[in-house]
């Protein structure tokens, strides 16, 4: 991880994560620094802060700052990012680093950062970064692992007579998968939240082919052979689509509605794809106390990537506690996973569908109320449904904090509805707000 300071100005700070094989990239806009000795921006202050606040054994996490600009992806040789980790490494153990950020040592590690990015050659158009978001948004321009991912169901004979049971199958990228069997069905129809088998699966052959000590799947042209061990085959469960019951609601008499397909004049700095859906990033220009929510959301098809970088998202509620977005299809359902109150509340079961399936969260939303001399008397509440499934009943939010990188701090005022830009092509389409008292 590392950060280098555009020369052109020293207006732009670019921070970076890297993995096996990439490294992200996020530039954010910043005022002008002064380099005759007067004090860096509080702002420029208070992100490098948070940087470099972690210790010095503990793995660097990514930057993130509410309406960050864009994020690039850079390609890079094997050994180049364990490069970066290890010269880092040694950075975060300068005293300097760890409380204040001066700026002498501002100063050296901005140039060993572009020392280091020239040597590297980082060089992105913006023309490559639209195309890798464009194949990660199109189910058409998917690969060929794609056809296969998704949820299975139906009946298997066994020992004990007829049980149905699912599979949700999840590609992990170049012909590898995932596998999550559920007894009783599917998460959220008919799965106990008890009893869960998970294996890994690979092509072979024009199949996806599943191995577990207690059975063996097949699966392929829609459907999945289940065997039994000693290739004793218990029955073929086939492919299903999902769809949430609220999808393509209709806003109801007096909502406001802040997309419909047409423009994105209801946000700032709103921008439209050309097939009419709303992008990410993206701030209400209205503000809202309580009130009853839906929006529609589609997650990035990104099976090579891992953790909060697989189709990251969110939705805050004044702009205030996010609503996650990700793409945790087959995970366990955390609360900084998909449906999750970031950082204070995991859903009652994780109902996230496959990538590039439409989903909905439908959200009711009670401010939090103050008397006359702006003393809290009641804390802010929310239930939320995940495709139409229950997945947050009634639960108190803290009054005095909001979650993380939320761009509007606790408070008693009305908030925006913000969608988070976590760097992934998430797209929304059919938002719309009641207000409620």
């Amino acid at each position: 991880m590392f950060v280098v300071v555009s020369p052109a100005g020293w207006w732009r700070l670019i921070a970076a994560h890297g993995t096996a094989r990439s490294v992200q990239l996020r530039v954010f806009r910043q005022r002008p620094l002064d380099l005759a000795g007067r004090e860096p921006s509080k702002r420029i202050l208070r992100v490098f802060g948070e940087f470099f606040r972690h210790s010095p054994r503990e793995t660097p996490r990514s930057l993130q700052v509410p309406h960050a600009g864009f994020t690039i992806l850079l390609k890079f040789p094997a050994s180049a990012p364990a490069l970066i980790a290890c010269r880092c490494t040694s950075l975060f153990t300068l005293p300097k680093f760890q409380d204040n950020l001066s700026m002498s040592s501002f100063a050296l590690f901005t140039r060993w950062s572009l020392a280091l990015a020239l040597v590297l050659g980082l060089v992105v158009t913006t023309s490559s970064l639209r195309a890798e978001d464009d194949a990660a948004a199109d189910p058409a321009k998917a690969d060929a692992d794609f056809a296969f991912q998704g949820e299975y169901m139906g009946t298997l004979k066994t020992d004990e007579g007829d049980v149905t049971v699912g599979l949700q199958l999840i590609a992990m990228g170049k012909g590898k998968f995932r596998a999550v069997g559920y007894k009783g069905g599917l998460p959220g129809e008919g799965w106990d939240q008890n009893e869960k088998v998970e294996a890994d699966g690979e092509l072979k052959d024009g199949k996806v082919v599943v191995e577990h000590d207690l059975a063996k799947a097949v699966i392929g042209d829609g459907e999945a052979t289940i065997y039994a061990p000693g290739e004793v085959k218990v029955g073929t469960i086939k492919k299903v689509e999902r769809k949430s019951p609220t999808l393509g609601a209709a806003a109801p008499e007096g909502a406001v509605v802040l997309f419909d397909g047409k423009n994105a004049d209801a946000f700032e700095g709103g921008k439209v794809t050309s097939e009419g859906l709303l992008m990410q990033g993206v701030t209400s220009k209205q503000k809202f106390d309580s009130f009853k929510l839906h929006i529609e959301f589609r997650l990035p098809y990104m099976p090579e990537a891992r953790g909060q970088g697989r189709g990251n998202s969110g939705i805050y509620l004044q702009g205030r506690y996010e609503v996650q977005m990700l793409d945790s299809f087959g995970l366990a359902g955390l609360d900084n996973e998909c449906g999750g109150i970031y950082t204070i509340r995991k859903p009652d079961v994780n109902m996230c569908l496959p990538p590039l399936a439409w989903q909905t969260y439908d959200i009711d939303f009670t401010a939090a109320k103050y008397d006359a001399e702006g003393k809290l008397t009641a804390k802010p509440r929310v239930t939320v449904r995940h495709n139409g499934q229950l997945i947050h009943s009634d639960v108190e939010l803290p009054a005095d904090m909001n979650t993380r990188a939320a761009p509007v701090a606790a408070g008693k005022d009305p908030g925006p509805i913000y969608l988070q830009n976590h760097g992934n092509p998430v797209r929304y389409r059919n938002i719309w707000v009641v207000e409620t008292k």
